[in-house]
């Protein structure tokens, strides 16, 4: 091929041609590097690349185009960026060059091509930015379907599985395992009392800290999940009664150690049932509701302990867990009554108070007394509502027969131990308590004065009663429940003579003195002394004389609903009556 035609062919070209010297200075330029860069090809002869090209930060791509250059080695596709001389604008050269021997093999420099590759590379960065924001785009959007999926299968609170997650993975288990699982089903013992008295954020702290030892006392591949409120669920593949008896009792121990919250520490138990997949055909619901039957055997055995289902609990716990939901619903729909049993002067004989006694109106069940369903009611945490209920309604009641003109002395109420320790008892005695006329006096039973002891709350809770002008009274003195200490403690206006020493008080000689010694402590301490179960005239009239101050039993009238009480009351004053003791 002649010069001519070479030189044609370089000026139709897209790229352009060059030639350097020894020295890698530019000796030959085609036209066609003018139109790209805007000035003419002669201003680049005389000049090396490195000097007028070069605008590049990739410093190792440079460094290797130089080792190429030194070396005297062909390179193909260098690309790099560089600025055009007429306004500095940037654009992208893309060049190959071959190396130029003479015959004699004397280096005398390199010819090559150069090609404009402005619209490819920007091209390739935009391209690479949108793969970038793709990926980065993908990630957020599998983030997003993973938060999701979470959020549809874990609680939020603890981070445990939840009720949705528990029931699939059931499904699986079946598929797996057969009927070689167990479930077992926890919740926590005196929980609410934690809500009530240091509120839901520490509530949701103990929750949270629980999860993280049930985690550790199950380990994968159990699962555990929290169903709602306090209660955990745990699918476990094992059906050895002996193992998972095991487990759970190591859980309580762990579960049972002091939890440190922000500002405080609290103890908590916990309680589990369980039960053993008995058959392929089992569902989740059957198998919950064994583990259901045996978590409430657990609890009424005392709580913080671990109970397997047997088949010769379930008659017997079937029906307690059918008194318990009538319970439940009773509370709901307001089914407890009160029923008063007035309270008679020893020396005149006048009444002298009265006290408010619950009754629940069951419509399947009747009117049930108290012993048949506290028991229960305290096992499930209600007793505080009824409690409340059985307050509310009596207040109302002597306030009725006040404006009726019909003022009652005093107004005797029994008090639970989980009623004494919620935090807003003060406040709420305070609201319902507008009528002073009547001397409201709370009774204090079960474990408030069993053991000596008494807990910070409870002994603030009463000290505040008391300042408002509650006054106080112990129950059931004298059968081994209440001590001295205790009543030290409380530091009652009353106590109340057991029933079984009043029934005894005329046969025994042992129990007189027993009643007379109580008595005489009691005036000791300037405490007025109550004996209930009072039967017959003798009783009365023996209690009387040993000192006993106010008197209460069948003898003088049995609880009545309040339309009858308010009778009795009525009559008593339209007659000038007084019960005669003496």
């Amino acid at each position: 091929m002649d010069d001519r035609l070479l030189h044609d062919f370089a000026e139709i070209a897209s790229d352009w041609f060059w030639e350097t010297d020894a020295q890698h200075r530019f000796t030959f330029f085609s036209n066609r590097i003018s139109e790209v860069i805007g000035v003419p090809a002669e201003f680049f002869l005389g000049k090396s690349r490195m000097e007028l090209l070069k605008g590049s930060d990739d410093q190792n791509s440079w460094a290797e185009h130089f080792a190429d250059l030194e070396a005297r080695r062909p390179f193909r596709d260098f690309t790099y960026q560089a600025k055009r001389p007429i306004d500095n604008s940037a654009f992208w050269i893309r060049t190959s060059g071959e190396p130029v021997f003479s015959k004699a093999g004397n280096f005398l420099g390199y010819r090559g091509t150069g090609l404009d590759v402005t619209v490819e590379v920007l091209a390739r960065a935009q391209l690479e930015k949108s793969n970038i924001e793709l990926k980065k785009r993908n990630a957020e959007l599998l983030k997003a379907k993973s938060t999701i999926e979470r959020m549809a299968y874990e609680d939020p609170l603890t981070g445990l599985k939840n009720r949705r997650f528990i029931e699939e993975e059931f499904a699986r288990l079946v598929q797996r395992n057969g009927p070689s699982f167990s479930v077992l089903h926890s919740d926590l013992d005196r929980f609410k009392q934690i809500n009530d008295t240091l509120g839901h954020a520490a509530g949701d702290q103990v929750l949270r800290v629980v999860a993280n030892r049930l985690l550790a006392c199950f380990p994968p591949p159990a699962t555990i999940g929290r169903i709602g409120g306090d209660e955990f669920v745990i699918l476990i593949g094992s059906s050895d009664p002996i193992l998972l008896k095991e487990q759970a009792d190591a859980a309580i121990r762990d579960i049972s150690q002091t939890i440190v919250l922000d500002e405080t520490s609290v103890e908590i138990g916990t309680s589990f049932g369980i039960a053993c997949k008995e058959g392929t055909d089992e569902s989740l619901h059957q198998l919950l509701s064994r583990a259901d039957l045996a978590l409430y055997e657990a609890k009424a055995l005392g709580r913080n302990r671990a109970q397997l289902f047997t088949p010769e609990l379930h008659n017997r716990l079937i029906k307690e867990k059918a008194l318990a939901n009538d319970l439940q619903n009773g509370v709901k729909n307001d089914e407890f009554e009160v029923w008063y049993q007035p309270q008679i002067n020893a020396r005149s004989g006048a009444l002298s108070g009265v006290e408010a006694l619950m009754r629940w109106n069951s419509p399947s069940r009747g009117l049930v007394l108290p012993e048949h369903f506290m028991s229960k009611a305290e096992s499930l945490g209600i007793m505080p509502e009824i409690d409340g209920s059985i307050l509310r309604k009596s207040l109302a009641f002597v306030t009725q027969l006040a404006k009726g003109g019909s003022i009652l002395p005093r107004l005797s109420i029994n008090v639970s131990f989980d009623r004494l320790t919620e935090g807003h008892i003060v406040e709420e005695v305070q609201a319902l308590w507008k009528d002073r006329s009547t001397q409201l006096s709370f009774e204090l039973v079960e474990t408030v004065t069993f053991d000596g002891t008494m807990s910070a709350i409870i002994k603030h809770n009463l000290d505040r009663l008391r300042d408002i002008g509650v006054s106080l009274e112990v129950d059931d003195f004298g059968t081994g429940h209440a001590s001295i200490t205790a009543l030290l403690q409380v530091e009652p206006d009353s106590l109340k003579i057991d029933r079984s020493l009043v029934a005894s008080v005329l046969v025994d000689l042992k129990c007189r003195r027993l009643v007379t010694h109580v008595i005489a402590m009691a005036e000791a301490m300037n405490v007025r002394v109550i004996a209930e179960g009072v039967e017959t005239r003798k009783q009365a009239q023996c209690l009387a004389e040993l000192g006993c101050q106010t008197l209460q039993g069948f003898y003088f009238a049995p609880p009545m609903p309040a339309e009858d009480f308010a009778t009795y009351v009525k009559n008593r004053q339209d007659l000038g009556l007084a019960t005669t003791i003496a």
